[in-house]
């Protein structure tokens, strides 16, 4: 889906644009209306517009200001002015940006249409997907230096030896500056176990994410990069214009808006980055992304947070965008870092923290299999060291409890299975015994995370449907809906379709043509101001929507109505 902005200061003129571009159904179009510079630089810094229709001549901020200000934050947006024949003084200007065309206004809509398509084929071939998917494969065996990795490592897990200071990082050549707050990004690849076996083939896949990440960001933000043992992608990241031409800057109150703005492009790109994975490397990626900067003392905890959150899934789908506003009732799903003996046991016993990791993202045929594959060898060995029984028995109980606590599970799991058995370790009992115990409480637990899923997906789109039917008249576009629930876009409209069965463009469609039906019948309303209440900027857009739906026009089911009301009138 491709966002465009149409921006006119004379409203019919906007109005009827942003209706053409509507009705479009070859190009999946997003489309939005402003009627003045300041109002459509609003748009531009709550997300990413891919293709900008803008007048040239326009008071306060014209076309060419407004472009200004838009190339500082999105480079690539494809620029369409609508001119006059008296302007070009100003096209000569605008046409020397990449990306930029004109159009006369008095060569139609036709014109338009076509002028959008080809914005929408440049934006199209100059994501060049085999040229990013050749220089992933070509640096694949490029290596972050150890240090480095050891270094962000420690530093995640709160192991640092050492104070945190400006030389340190630097001797290590990581491009940051620890007077600058940090923003995190943590990432999985979904099902991974399924694409690679091996850990060298992981760390391909790992790695080819990398590339195409800092293909998209590196020109604005400086990257720093590792992958975790728990196979969790993790970056920190800070916009480039707090160290300019390489000399640290310390952090002022003044950065304020860089970070915002640095905050926007980030999040704004990671569908893109989705997309490209999915197109080049045949996987999907999940995102967990902290909207605000973290001080550098805080990155510990916020890396123990994030890792948390990015496996809090809203309904059954993958491939979600997940930010701190995201998560639902966080206050009992906030955990701590794990504690030092808890990551000794998982340093140990490699196996069980995979479990783990199953356990989170609700993997249970991958759980299964690899707990009966831990369990049949422990059962083969024929241990007979109590102290071994007993470090793998609480080994794998603490494994649930933490999942349990944190996830707040207790309660609603008591009736099902006899959670004292985790603190209470019985040698009287046998293996087998043991090993049906764990294997019952992994599927209930299994069980619960699916009706959860389940709920919380129809949650939020019973919520965006009472929205939708509150809202006909206003604003019910794809960014607006998702910034309701805080969930991105392509994640939503893949959700909503998944839990109520139609597109969410649909759905709204059908609402607003029902809500226009009974104001139709009141002869009080004029067509096009029924059109304007439910939502329709163009009477004629709305009128060929409603004969898709009906199969008349707006015109022929009043008629029909009165008709209706009038036979009625005289049988009575």
């Amino acid at each position: 889906m491709y966002k465009v902005l149409v921006v006119d200061d004379e409203p019919i003129i906007a109005n009827g644009i942003s209706g053409l571009l509507q009705s479009l159904s070859h190009i999946d179009l997003d489309v939005y209306k402003a009627y003045c510079g300041d109002e459509a630089l609003e748009y531009f810094n709550r997300m990413k517009i891919d293709i900008l229709v803008s007048d040239i001549k326009m008071p306060g901020m014209d076309g060419l200001e407004l472009l200004e200000k838009v190339r500082l934050n999105w480079p690539l947006c494809r620029v369409i002015f609508l001119t006059g024949h008296t302007e070009f003084n100003d096209v000569y200007k605008a046409i020397r940006y990449d990306g930029v065309s004109y159009i006369l206004k008095t060569e139609g809509y036709e014109t338009i249409i076509k002028t959008v398509e080809k914005a929408v084929q440049d934006i199209t071939e100059s994501i060049k997907l085999d040229e990013l998917a050749n220089r992933a494969r070509k640096q694949l065996q490029i290596a972050k230096p150890i240090l480095q990795k050891e270094f962000l490592t420690d530093l995640l897990l709160d192991e640092l030896s050492e104070e945190l200071c400006q030389e340190t990082i630097d001797e290590i050549d990581i491009p940051l500056n620890i007077y600058c707050p940090v923003f995190m990004l943590t990432g999985c690849i979904d099902r991974l176990q399924g694409k690679a076996s091996t850990g060298s083939a992981k760390s391909k896949y790992h790695y080819s994410v990398n590339v195409i990440l800092e293909q998209y960001l590196q020109d604005r933000i400086l990257i720093v990069y590792t992958v975790l043992q728990n196979n969790t992608m993790v970056w920190l990241m800070q916009p480039r214009e707090l160290n300019n031409d390489g000399v640290i800057n310390k952090y002022k109150d003044g950065s304020l808006d860089i970070l915002n703005r640095a905050s926007v492009f980030i999040k704004e790109n990671l569908e893109a980055i989705q997309n490209i994975c999915r197109e080049t490397l045949d996987i999907t990626v999940s995102f967990a992304f902290s909207c605000e900067p973290v001080p550098w003392r805080y990155v510990p905890e916020k890396y123990a947070y994030l890792n948390q959150i990015l496996y809090f899934r809203i309904g059954a789908e993958r491939e979600i965008i997940i930010t701190e506003k995201t998560v639902l009732n966080n206050t009992s799903y906030m955990s701590q870092c794990l504690d030092f003996d808890e990551q000794q046991i998982f340093l140990r016993l490699d196996k069980l923290r995979l479990l783990r990791m199953y356990l989170n993202s609700g993997q249970e045929e991958e759980f299964l299999s690899q707990f009966n594959d831990i369990v049949n060898f422990v059962g083969r060995a024929n241990v007979s060291n109590l102290c071994m029984t007993m470090e793998f028995y609480y080994s794998i109980s603490l494994l649930f409890l933490s999942y349990i606590n944190r996830m707040n599970l207790a309660e609603k799991l008591t009736g099902y299975v006899n959670l004292s058995r985790l603190i209470q370790h019985d040698t009287a009992v046998s293996w087998d015994n043991t090993i049906e115990y764990f294997l019952n409480l992994a599927k209930e637990i299994f069980r619960y995370q699916r009706e959860e899923e389940e709920k919380r997906g129809i949650d939020v789109v019973r919520y965006i449907q009472s929205y939708i039917c509150e809202n006909y008249g206003g604003d019910l576009s794809l960014v607006k809906l998702s910034e309701v629930v805080n969930l991105n876009t392509s994640y939503l409209s893949r959700l909503f379709k998944n839990v109520s069965g139609v597109n969410l463009s649909d759905y709204i469609e059908n609402i607003r043509i029902e809500k226009s039906k009974s104001m139709l019948e009141d002869s009080e309303y004029r067509i096009k101001d029924v059109a304007s209440l439910v939502g329709y900027s163009s009477p004629k857009y709305f009128a060929s929507v409603f004969r898709k739906l009906t199969g008349i026009s707006p015109r022929e089911w009043r008629d029909a109505k009165l008709v209706e009301k009038t036979m009625k009138q005289t049988e009575d």
